[in-house]
């Protein structure tokens, strides 16, 4: 039921293929990198979405879609309860997690990496 609501939510019903963000958007991850990444799975596999689970950047995301050319349509962008992110987790068949390479990341180890 959880899977369905979440789904639902997401505007992901009948879509093959999600590739998910989870967490929030920072400078310290590669937003670009990622939609570049989004526009290697839509080459392979065009009905793919790619679902951001975030609680803040809907704009940079939208602002990155357009400078990439990436089409908003197959963007899907929610912001849930802590309670429910096991649910949108579920949904996903891949997630991605760049972050840009620096001294002061040796050792980093973002949460979200552990709740995926």
């Amino acid at each position: 039921a959880a899977r369905q609501a979440a789904l639902a939510k997401a505007g992901l019903e009948g879509v093959e293929f999600v590739l998910l963000y989870l967490g929030s958007l920072g400078a310290e991850y590669l937003l670009y990198e990622m939609i570049a990444l989004f526009r290697q799975v839509q080459a392979v596999r065009p009905n793919a979405r790619f679902l951001f689970v975030c609680n803040n950047g809907r704009e940079l995301v939208d602002e990155a879609c357009r400078r990439e050319g990436i089409d908003t349509e197959a963007i899907r962008f929610v912001t849930v309860d802590r309670d429910d992110v096991p649910a949108f987790i579920y949904l996903a068949n891949l997630s991605v997690i760049f972050i840009r390479s620096d001294i002061s990341k040796a050792g980093y180890s973002p949460t979200k990496l552990a709740e995926l």
